[in-house]
């Protein structure tokens, strides 16, 4: 009796452990397809996943979800906590991977987040998405993609309803003096911002602002010690001298790794972004 508890025990352990690691199982209400390819570049499948509200029968509004990593790790599956909180409110949610440096340089990365953007635009008819209510988020460096994406958007993709900026370095002008800052964005660029003023001015949303913009939500923690919250500030300040609708929030607490939503500043954030699309672009049109 007593060997049999202490295998259950066990397993018990064992089982929290996969939890832990893994993350925990889809939401009843959400639908996930995983490692759908988007496009092929360099000779390597990109993939991203769909998360869909269950039991919706549509047109839905759809989030195109970037995730963060300095352009140089993390993935699609840090998006995962987010995008379920957003499909079991309706809102279909799209996650991909993009290249990453220093292998891949700019503009590598936003080639694959209008590839991804273009393959939601194609399949739109079979998920049933409603275009008219599409949606740019990003985390950190997926912020700057989405940010661009907003900002400077080809002809052929459709004006986001809005766009979501979590933390996300809007300025490369502007680069701060940390040294781990800059050892990233010119890992990123592929070169120093002396060597190639130009281009880095190329690729900060700050300086493609228009007033033809989509509305913006800008959420930026309190201690974040890698995205200065003044890029965020600074985002605001073009955003309305360009007399364009934006929405700002410090979230009290949050660093700059995405908080989970077991935590008060991932709550207030999920409560942000929640309330901010209710308005933007409301779920069951």
């Amino acid at each position: 009796m007593v060997m049999g508890l202490r295998r259950l025990a066990v397993l018990a352990l064992a089982l929290l452990f996969c939890i832990v690691l893994l993350g925990q199982a889809p939401h009843a209400d959400v639908e996930i397809a995983r490692d759908l390819v988007y496009a092929t570049a360099d000779g390597e499948a990109l993939k991203l996943d769909v998360y869909l509200p269950r039991g919706v029968a549509g047109p839905t509004p759809v989030v195109l979800a970037f995730h963060g990593g300095s352009w140089m790790a993390n993935g699609r599956p840090e998006m995962g906590a987010l995008a379920e909180y957003l499909a079991t409110r309706g809102y279909a949610v799209v996650a991909p991977s993009y290249r990453l440096a220093p292998r891949h340089i700019y503009p590598a990365q936003l080639e694959d987040a209008r590839a991804a953007a273009r393959w939601v635009t194609e399949h739109a008819k079979e998920y049933r998405w409603d275009l008219g209510r599409f949606v740019l988020l990003g985390h950190s460096a997926g912020g700057q993609l989405a940010g661009l994406l907003a900002t400077d958007r080809p002809a052929d993709l459709p004006k986001p309803r809005c766009m979501v900026d979590l933390f996300g370095p809007m300025d490369f002008t502007g680069v701060p003096p940390s040294l781990k800052a800059k050892w990233a964005v010119k890992l990123y660029l592929g070169a120093a911002q002396e060597e190639e003023p130009e281009l880095y001015a190329a690729a900060s949303p700050i300086t493609h602002v228009t007033p033809d913009d989509p509305p913006f939500l800008i959420l930026h923690g309190t201690r974040d010690d890698v995205v200065p919250i003044t890029q965020s500030e600074r985002m605001r300040a073009a955003l309305t001298a360009a007399a364009v609708p934006v929405d700002y929030h410090a979230v009290p607490g949050a660093g700059h790794i995405l908080p989970t939503p077991s935590t008060a500043a991932g709550r207030a954030m999920l409560e942000h972004i929640a309330a901010y699309l209710r308005v933007r672009c409301p779920a069951g049109e």
